[in-house]
């Protein structure tokens, strides 16, 4: 089972790093509950734009976390 999710994450490194990034940050919460309002903040956007230049704003912040899922 280790193999297979770390080749799923390394997929998604590649495919996209702003939602390898955003796994990350999650994964620091670990089973406490992730609020929406920091996802979608725009210090997550700041934090997330380096990873993919095309993030210029919350609406875009979705396919970020859709791709994450």
């Amino acid at each position: 089972m280790n193999a297979v999710w770390t080749r799923s994450v390394q997929e998604l490194r590649l495919r996209s790093p702003a939602a390898h990034r955003l796994l990350q940050l999650c994964s620091f919460f670990a089973a406490r509950p992730i609020s929406t309002t920091m996802i979608y903040s725009d210090e997550m956007v700041r934090l997330l734009m380096p990873y993919d230049k095309g993030l210029r704003g919350k609406l875009l912040l979705d396919r970020v976390l859709r791709e994450a899922m």
